[in-house]
């Protein structure tokens, strides 16, 4: 990674009614950041075991 590159951590936490709607969507906008945004060089998104409605998202 460049020296001048952004790492962004983003915690969220989904209403459980909505977590399905929310994974489908976050996977459909994070291929297309990863198509389309320059530098946006990885995404990695994590679930809690304890609570699967914590999400942890890391973008370099």
């Amino acid at each position: 990674m460049a020296s001048d590159g952004i790492v962004r951590l983003s915690k969220i936490e989904v209403r459980p009614e909505y977590l399905d709607a929310y994974l489908k969507y976050a996977a459909e906008v994070g291929e297309i950041s990863l198509r389309r945004e320059p530098g946006v060089l990885t995404m990695y998104a994590v679930r809690e075991k304890e609570n699967p409605c914590r999400i942890t998202i890391l973008e370099t």
